[in-house]
């Protein structure tokens, strides 16, 4: 009871604060240093934030008197002080025992003094505790702006801006990992970067699951997977084989840290040791991966208790579907609204062979409404991947009309750029059949009957080379004119891209 009483001041104490997202730099077009002191966003504002938070945002100052008369500028704005503070209480998941956690998100004094027309100095500090090696507890800066059409300077001890806030180039671009394994994590010292957050993660999974032990297995139980019909499940496959796999990369990274001999600087850092290394093996070993037969995997529990609904005359027009059923129906169907184990089938493309992608497809394909802009571009990359060429084409016209001829009547409020996403990856991964290995560069086109030609740049082992693959040829030019050798797999047929051969013209087998 005095939890809840406290959580419930504490949302009325900082609603105000809470409600200043960069969701409004997108609404007004604005940077977050428009409104704030701090290029960043947060805390201290500008004579502009502090209007449109008064006059124009969620918590007015028509709502509340106490308003109309704050203001967080002194000695006639020489100096401006701000605070920010977030806290978060959740759940891990909706069964009557699970453990309510509280996470204090931030605490943060800033300060921002105006000493001359065009200069100001900024500071922030940070009242919560230091949890990673690298954090600071303070941040300062100096930025001069002379005139509004110039570029500010601004220089200190910060952190760079991103996204929404104000872009900051300057932030280096790091690689990430796919679930295959064939991209190399962030840098090749796995104890700079992306150790860390392999290991935490792997952390999280196992504080996730629960022991059964009539099974003698692990459950992850109460979860939402990428089908959003199918809610609170327990033992989703797509999320119990990406947390297998999170965990067993876990492994092998500390594995790798061994053999560079940094495993004990870095196991120090987040203390980890043997015994947790141990409890994570066990867990990937024994996580539940249930199947259907020995070729289909079985999406959740319970699954074929489901009612089976025949949608040969929806999926075409899935709006037209609700019309007929309720959500409670929809929602205790084998129906999926989107591409689920089928997006595991792409995103662990080698932990599967050709027949148990065929099962699966035949599957799940006739039970999905493709009521997700994500769907129809994984369903074209996993048809092309089974050799369904025109069932391939079929989906990646329906992925280009969701913003072309918003086939969801949504897209005025912006395009879906997850979709854009998976359309290149279904022209570049599907039918121009590139794979990335750490080794080698494989291509094994598909292209549709009436395509021509296609040609794209990609960026392999930071080396960038012009692809172009027509109905009788694949050609290749690296575009620098010193790298590394490269390693090509032409369908079959391996090949080297060096400095003295660095393009060629490959036949497609007839």
């Amino acid at each position: 009871m005095t939890k809840s009483i406290f959580n419930i001041l504490l949302i009325l104490l900082s609603v105000c604060k809470l409600s200043a997202t960069p969701e409004f730099s997108l609404w007004t077009g604005n940077k977050c240093s428009q409104c704030h002191q701090n290029e960043a966003g947060g805390g201290a504002k500008t004579n502009f934030g502090y209007t449109y938070a008064r006059d124009a945002s969620f918590f007015t100052a028509n709502d509340n008197k106490f308003l109309n008369n704050l203001n967080n500028q002194l000695f006639d704005d020489f100096l401006i002080y701000g605070f920010d503070f977030r806290y978060q209480s959740s759940r891990s998941h909706k069964a009557k025992d699970a453990v309510r956690r509280y996470f204090p998100m931030q605490a943060s004094l800033y300060l921002t003094m105006n000493p001359a027309q065009n200069l100001s100095l900024q500071g922030q500090y940070n009242l919560g505790p230091i949890i990673f090696e690298g954090q600071k507890k303070w941040s300062f800066s100096a930025k001069y702006h002379p005139k509004e059409e110039l570029p500010s300077l601004r220089v200190g001890f910060f952190q760079p801006s991103m996204g929404l806030k104000d872009p900051d180039m300057t932030a280096l671009d790091r690689r990430v990992a796919g679930p295959d394994g064939t991209v190399n994590l962030i840098a090749p010292d796995f104890a700079d970067f992306g150790a860390e957050i392999i290991c935490q993660t792997a952390r999280f999974w196992k504080s996730r699951v629960d022991y059964n032990p009539e099974k003698d297995r692990f459950e992850i139980k109460k979860v939402i997977g990428p089908d959003e019909y199918s809610e609170s499940v327990d033992n989703n496959y797509f999320t119990n084989a990406l947390a297998q796999w999170n965990l067993r990369k876990a492994i092998e990274i500390c594995k790798f840290l061994r053999k560079e001999k940094k495993y004990h600087d870095f196991a120090a850092k987040i203390g980890l040791n043997d015994e947790e290394l141990e409890t994570w093996c066990e867990v990937a070993d024994k996580i539940s991966l249930p199947r259907i037969d020995e070729l289909i995997l079985l999406q959740f529990d319970g699954f074929l208790q489901q009612r089976e609904i025949d949608l040969s005359s929806y999926q075409h027009d899935p709006n037209s579907f609700f019309n007929n059923f309720s959500w409670e129906e929809i929602t205790s169907s084998q129906l999926l609204k989107q591409a689920d184990v089928i997006m595991l089938l792409y995103l662990l493309n080698d932990q599967f062979t050709l027949e148990e992608k065929i099962a699966n497809w035949d599957f799940y394909e006739p039970k999905t409404l493709h009521h997700s802009s994500l769907s129809p571009a994984i369903h074209s990359l996993v048809a092309t991947e089974i050799g369904r060429t025109k069932e391939a084409f079929l989906y990646f016209i329906a992925a280009t009309n969701i913003d072309l001829n918003d086939k969801m009547k949504n897209s005025d409020a912006g395009l879906h750029a997850a979709t854009l996403g998976g359309i290149w990856q279904a022209v570049v991964k599907g039918f121009c059949g590139i794979k990335v290995k750490s080794d080698r560069l494989i291509l094994r086109p598909s292209l549709p009957n009436h395509w021509k030609r296609v040609s794209f740049r990609f960026t392999y082992h930071l080396v960038p080379i012009k692809i172009q693959i027509t109905k009788e040829n694949i050609e290749l030019q690296v575009l620098e004119d010193k790298f590394k050798p490269l390693t090509i797999q032409l369908f079959d047929k391996i090949v080297t891209l060096d400095q003295t051969t660095s393009g060629l013209t490959w036949p497609l087998p007839s």
